[in-house]
């Protein structure tokens, strides 16, 4: 007895469009975590994380000026943070409400429909750094350098994995 099976149905565009998509992300992620692991930069999981949201939020390959404003973004958003953070070391509850009330903009500017990277790389920076700041304020700074390398890598895998 002979059994047939349904033809399978052709791929479209799209699903194409979305296989090339998510083996970038994988293989963009791969290769960070890769860099990391081999650069021996602590902690390594920055870079894959900035990878993730930096690929989820550009749907194109970014071009030199918008890596640039992206490090530089960081670059503020992390010294302040640390500058924040060691000045109101302390008084935390200080601190803290001042993080909460960043948080809270930043989140408010996202839903308001506002390019969401920018306060996305907010985030990350303000609700990071502080808490490193309790345990020592010499490692907040070494982490805030930290944070703008592993976004340097994170452009630079991008533009590798396009």
């Amino acid at each position: 007895m002979q059994t047939e099976h349904a033809p399978d149905s052709p791929r479209t565009a799209s699903d194409a469009a979305r296989a090339h998509e998510t083996l970038r992300f994988a293989f963009a992620i791969t290769v960070a975590l890769l860099a990391s692991e081999l650069m021996e930069s602590v902690p390594t999981f920055l870079a894959p994380v900035l990878v993730a949201s930096l690929l989820a939020n550009i749907p194109i390959r970014p071009p030199l000026k918008l890596a640039f404003v992206l490090i530089a973004i960081v670059a503020v958003a992390a010294f302040t943070a640390a500058l924040l953070s060691t000045a109101l070391l302390r008084w935390p509850l200080i601190l803290f409400a001042v993080a909460a009330l960043v948080v809270f903009r930043c989140l408010y500017a996202i839903a308001q429909g506002r390019p969401k990277l920018p306060p996305l790389l907010l985030l990350i920076c303000v609700t990071t750094i502080p808490v490193v700041a309790l345990e020592s304020s010499w490692v907040a700074v070494s982490f805030a350098w930290a944070l703008v390398r592993a976004t340097g890598l994170a452009i630079l895998v991008i533009w590798i994995s396009y």
